[in-house]
């Protein structure tokens, strides 16, 4: 049986190795495309789509049916032993995998008869009751010897069965519309002027941000966003009723398409065009990267025939660690072992727990952690039991807060920008040649015992006293870019007695209102939401395992109680005496 697994173990390493290896080729010729975005040489970005075509067709191909093969290899192995740790290492392959895909930034274009099924999020629950989607488009300049249609079928994200569930745009009347329906209730927003025209040689795109909180829905639309003239529109607000609210996604049938779609599918009503021609860039759903280049399938598309649009792209010089992953830092330390090494890096966050630096040797290891929003600096060296420091600076604000960890001979030194640097004396560090930013892989923190969740947040200026620039040379869930969307928090953690207490100035209790929210918990008893400023009162409770309204002097009970352990959703509502 041990002899069995093994064999597994090792041959879903090996599916792993052929994912990277099929990897490699786009990750490649993207960057031969990024180069050749920047040269005259039509020839030379010729050669690059040709290359470009031969990966994009062989990933088609191949990489769907191995990510399928991994994924059904790691749920028939069992952790047992040894095991665990290849297990672990295989997932982390194959999760990097996902991510490089997801972060190839390049437009695709689509000539009326293409189309991709990109990868849906694995976590369709995160969209059930906020949903926020962010994309690029643009339409080619029209020709009087190629005529455009004015519909246009964009994206379809939801059941394959176009009666449920769905958010989806198309272009009607050459403006941008966005649709969503929610348990039948179906409702649109249009923007008010024509998708941007451009040369694909020099693209200019518009930026899409559909935002939708239950029923109701938001629309910013930047006109030309990629250009030094861009114009904002919106927002643009919808409202498809309260008497659903949530946007159900059935994981096994689950789809989405962008550009066009597959013969055997039957988009709804309101998205039933023709297929779209022009250029699609995906950007972020719900603040997590995405890109066309995670595809399940293709449909028709061959980037030699139609090459792909080419345009501007600003670099940000900050770096969004998503709280998934890390990045990992391979320098040269050229400097004798008493000379002085400072590494330095400046974070952004509201988080309360998170790895920020991390370096070891062999058994020895220095980390700096972010907890109750302090920074920790916790080292092991030699055979003594790990020690460790806390800095009295709160760095979780949200601000820049610079930083610095210098070694000299026999001493660390934390520096801060607006507090005194704090010293540990008597100390022989390890002398290491690389180090991780934002967190660390599964083995090291097996191996180190290290439970601290990754950063999430910004983070910029990485640079040592030996290298001015670093690079990374192996990230996951990290991005080069880095908005304003990551301080959103949706999600919070309570412990017993925990609350989390809102300041109510300037938030008179209004006559008609709607509050909703999600919850999970094995308890059957507490509270969930309290407002009490006499007379108005609002509660929502559990009591013996069903929910409890109050509302003022009155209480409503729920007919059915909730499972223990499952996600359910809360919506009150509240309108005129009702």
């Amino acid at each position: 049986m041990i002899i069995d697994a093994k064999n597994m173990v090792q041959s879903a390493k090996d599916v792993t190795a052929n994912v990277l290896e099929e990897l490699d080729p786009i990750k490649a010729d993207v960057e031969n495309i990024k180069n050749t975005y920047e040269s005259v040489h039509s020839a030379d970005f010729s050669a690059a789509l040709v290359e470009a075509n031969n990966s994009v067709t062989s990933l088609t191909n191949v990489l769907p049916d191995l990510f399928n093969k991994i994924t059904s290899i790691n749920e028939q192995l069992m952790p047992i032993g040894n095991i665990s740790e290849n297990l672990n290492r295989i997932r982390e392959l194959i999760q990097q995998a996902r991510d490089a895909a997801n972060k190839v930034a390049i437009p695709m274009r689509f000539n009326g008869s293409a189309g991709v099924e990109v990868r849906p999020p694995s976590i369709l629950e995160d969209l059930k009751g906020y949903t926020s989607l962010s994309l690029f488009l643009q339409r080619p300049t029209s020709r009087l010897d190629t005529p455009q249609t004015s519909n246009m079928f964009v994206m379809y994200l939801g059941n394959k069965d176009s009666s449920k569930d769905y958010i989806g745009m198309a272009v009607r009347r050459s403006r941008l519309i966005c649709a969503y329906s929610l348990g039948g209730n179906e409702a649109e927003i249009e923007v008010s002027e024509p998708v941007y025209q451009s040369e694909t040689k020099d693209a200019i795109l518009d930026h899409v941000k559909f935002e939708r909180i239950y029923q109701y829905a938001k629309l910013n639309y930047i006109k030309g966003a990629t250009s030094s003239s861009s114009s904002s529109l919106g927002p643009f607000n919808s409202n498809s009723g309260s008497s659903h609210t949530l946007l159900n996604l059935d994981p096994d049938n689950v789809v989405f398409y962008v550009g066009g779609y597959p013969e055997d599918f039957i988009p709804p009503s309101t998205l039933d065009f023709p297929r779209y021609e022009g250029c699609i860039e995906l950007d972020s759903l719900n603040e997590r990267v995405i890109s066309l280049y995670n595809f399940k399938k293709t449909f028709n598309l061959n980037t030699t025939e139609v090459q792909p649009c080419r345009r501007y792209a600003e670099q940000s010089a900050r770096t969004y660690f998503e709280g998934t992953g890390y990045a990992h830092v391979t320098t040269t330390l050229l400097n004798s072992p008493s000379s002085t090494v400072r590494y330095e890096q400046t974070i952004q966050t509201t988080a309360d727990e998170g790895l920020v630096f991390f370096a070891e040797n062999q058994d020895e290891f220095l980390s700096l952690r972010i907890e109750k929003g302090h920074l920790v600096i916790r080292y092991k060296v030699g055979s003594q039991p790990p020690k460790e420091r806390i800095s009295g600076e709160v760095v979780n604000n949200g601000m820049d807060q610079p930083i610095g960890i210098v070694i000299v001979p026999k001493k660390i030194v934390l520096v801060l920008k607006s507090a005194q640097p704090l010293e540990i004396d008597n100390v022989a560090l390890f002398r290491f040649d690389s180090y991780y930013l934002g967190g660390i892989p599964t083995s090291l923190r097996e191996r180190f015992n290290i439970s601290t969740p990754p950063f999430r947040g910004c983070m910029m200026n990485w640079r040592t006293s030996f290298d001015a620039s670093p690079t990374f040379s192996d990230t996951l869930g990290v991005s080069r870019k880095c908005s304003d969307d990551w301080k959103l928090v949706r999600t919070a953690t309570f412990f017993k007695h925990g609350v989390l207490d809102l300041s109510d100035d300037g938030f008179p209790f209004p006559n008609d209102f709607q509050v909703g929210f999600g919850f999970y918990t094995l308890e059957l008893d507490g509270m969930l939401l309290n407002y009490n400023h006499r007379p108005d009162m609002l509660s929502v409770l559990l009591r013996n395992g069903s929910i409890i309204v109050r509302l003022a002097d009155e209480e409503h009970q729920s007919s059915k109680k909730y499972d223990a352990g499952s996600m359910h959703y809360v919506t009150v509502i509240k309108q005129g005496d009702m």
